[in-house]
């Protein structure tokens, strides 16, 4: 009976060893298979580690925790009188330099200015989905003839408003049910869907006369016009600044109609900028939850770039006329993003179908290859998320660096 019960003890210790070697053998089998895999990788030019190494966000943890955000309310509003009745007023201020008709000047010499931040790394990337590899841009022959071509606002139509034209136009058009708006510096005009003009070309800043101060006193340009959609508005706006802009106080002046006649009434809205960073190349989109802004960033004095700055406005409140709207401003400087981050723009609802419910706005930036034919990595950056809290907006940011190759060749 000791003599059986030995054996038995004996049997059930070795099974006890044999499931304690079971893991560790299969693990070294699993780490000798992913040294053999990472080792094709290499020498198929694809190392993977690496590779997701580059893509990791460039945040380190002490930076990234100083990326907070800034809130600020309007500092000012005010009820437009109807577009369609404004007169056709000439600038109030006008720099000394300006004046006769064949005066023209850049209004920003600013955008003339090339920043370049690309990281060597990520030229080197190769594609990480291999379906796009093989892809050629779709050609054609015969392209499609526009359903209406008309002519649109020039430079001879700043000169009765300002006495004299600017370069370059910085034009932006959109399109809605029955109305196209076109908006260039420094005028934005009203057309129907045939061409024809529904209100003479019309100073910028006579949209934001009834705010008084900077907005309704000076034209500064980089102007843009979006339709939203979702709510059938127009969103017209252009920064505003004083002198060449060599300090602060930086101005957004925005308009947002009260319905979807852009002939008609706008709730005009002075946002100030945080800090001393000049707002520079400013790009919108619509979204459901805000109207997202970003810009390039060029600290004062000096205009030494630093990186981008990015908003998000309270949609809600604007499209009600609602004096305290507020925005929301994240600071991606050069010292939160080393990388340089530049020319970022948001993503904006023109389809006919909104976004579904709850999805946030995804902010996107190229980075570009010295050679002229290259392919364009898309770098989608951040994705954003506002909604109203308490009356003031809320806002979470989640950098999420992904690149990977467009299938479009620049020739």
């Amino acid at each position: 009976m000791k003599r059986s019960t030995a054996w038995l003890s004996i049997t059930l210790l070795v099974m006890f060893l044999s499931l304690l070697l079971i893991p560790i053998s299969h693990a070294t089998r699993s780490n000798r298979a992913a040294s053999a895999i990472n080792d094709r990788q290499r020498q198929d030019g694809l190392d993977f580690r690496r590779m997701a190494a580059l893509n990791q966000p460039t945040l380190p943890r002490a930076q990234s925790e100083t990326l907070k955000p800034i809130s600020r309310q309007a500092v000012g509003f005010a009820v437009s009188d109807p577009v369609r009745e404004l007169a056709a007023a000439s600038r109030l201020e006008t720099d000394p330099k300006e004046g006769g008709e064949d005066f023209e000047h850049e209004i920003n010499e600013l955008n003339a200015r090339e920043v370049k931040s690309q990281r060597p790394e990520s030229a080197k990337l190769p594609s990480l989905d291999a379906s796009l590899q093989n892809l050629k841009p779709i050609e054609s022959e015969t392209p499609s003839l526009p359903s209406l071509t008309f002519d649109g606002l020039t430079a001879a139509d700043n000169v009765p408003l300002i006495g004299g034209t600017v370069a370059p136009s910085d034009e932006n058009l959109d399109v809605g049910p029955n109305d196209v708006v076109q908006t260039v510096n420094l005028a934005f005009r009203v057309y129907d869907k045939n061409g024809n003009p529904r209100i003479p070309p019309t100073l910028m800043s006579s949209l934001f006369s009834k705010l008084g101060g900077i907005c309704a006193n000076t034209d500064r340009g980089d102007p843009v016009v979006l339709y939203d959609r979702m709510a059938d508005r127009w969103f017209i706006t252009q920064f505003a600044f004083l002198g060449g802009g060599e300090a602060p106080p930086f101005h957004q002046c925005v308009a947002v109609s009260q319905n979807g006649d852009p002939t008609g009434v706008y709730y005009a809205y002075d946002f100030v900028t945080p800090g001393a960073e000049f707002p520079d190349y400013g790009k919108f989109g619509v979204w459901p939850d805000g109207y997202y802004m970003t810009v390039n960033q060029f600290t004062e004095p000096g205009d030494h770039f630093n990186g981008v700055g990015m908003y998000a406005l309270d949609r809600q409140k604007m499209l009600i006329g609602d004096p305290t709207a507020s925005f929301i401003y994240f600071n991606l400087n050069l010292t939160v993003h080393p990388e340089g981050v530049n020319s970022t723009q948001p993503s904006d609802q023109d389809g006919l179908e909104a976004p579904p419910p709850g999805t946030p706005n995804t902010f996107a930036y190229l980075i570009s290859s010295k050679d002229p034919k290259a392919r364009f990595p898309l770098q989608l950056l951040i994705r954003a998320r506002s909604q109203r809290r308490t009356g003031i907006l809320s806002n979470r940011l989640r950098p999420r660096p992904q690149t990977r190759w467009i299938p479009l060749s620049i020739t």
